[in-house]
């Protein structure tokens, strides 16, 4: 009996010790797309700095207007459609990134095949002098690798929100320990690795969402193939 307790306590730890602590959160694409029961929007985090969500549009779906409270980036993981926002239309491709506004208007139509899109969303107060709307596209962004060197490059710098691509060849390993001031939001585009926080290690790969409170140290390393990774702080922690 004492040995079953003893054994039963062992396991107990080693699930105990297993979980993952309170400053990180890791997502899967493919979870929060199975566990969408037919809506089209599955928020997956809310924190008093952002909110994070997916949305899973059929072929020919219709999408009402909208407007968020707060800025969002919007990344076309999958599909095709067109983004009315502002009183413009967008072509909305895979690997295209939106900035919208907080209070702009905004819908998906003509939606072809399945839409997949991530928004992540900063409770920061959008700026009355920001701009309402932009575009950008990952291709153009890769296009600035740097070949042997791990490479960042920001594309959306707004008063709530930074947004980036972070490019690390295999050949570099991976990165240092880094320990930033916000809160931030990473999304694996392409390759596989581990992704160490302030001693805990969790393998990742493309799909997978990792939340990082801010405060601790992180760095992806033991890369098995070229590793990116679409970062995202927001700025309101910075106040906190």
């Amino acid at each position: 009996m004492k040995l079953l307790y003893v054994l039963c306590a062992a396991l107990g730890f080693c699930y105990a010790a297993a979980q993952e602590p309170p400053y990180v959160k890791k997502f899967s694409l493919n979870e929060i797309l199975v566990s969408n029961s037919g809506d089209t929007w599955k928020e997956f985090l809310n924190t008093s700095t952002m909110r994070a969500g997916v949305y899973n549009f059929k072929s020919n779906a219709q999408d009402a207007v909208k407007t968020a409270a707060e800025d969002g980036a919007y990344y076309i993981i999958k599909g095709k459609a067109t983004l009315n926002a502002g009183g413009e239309n967008h072509t909305a491709l895979a690997g295209n990134i939106f900035y919208i506004k907080g209070g702009t208007a905004y819908n998906f139509s003509a939606i072809e095949n399945d839409l997949v899109v991530l928004v992540i969303y900063s409770k920061a107060t959008p700026p009355a002098d920001e701009k309402p709307f932009d575009t950008y596209n990952m291709a153009d962004i890769e296009q600035k690798r740097v070949p042997g060197e791990n490479d960042w490059e920001p594309f959306i710098r707004s008063k709530t929100m930074t947004f980036g691509l972070y490019m690390l060849p295999q050949k570099t390993g991976g990165d240092s320990t880094l320990t930033h001031k916000m809160e931030e939001l990473n999304y694996v585009t392409a390759g596989t690795s581990k992704f160490t926080i302030d001693g805990y290690t969790m393998d990742v790969t493309e799909g997978d969402i990792m939340y990082v409170d801010k405060g601790h140290g992180h760095y992806f390393h033991d890369l098995k193939n070229d590793f990116d990774v679409l970062i995202f702080w927001e700025k309101k922690s910075l106040q906190q």
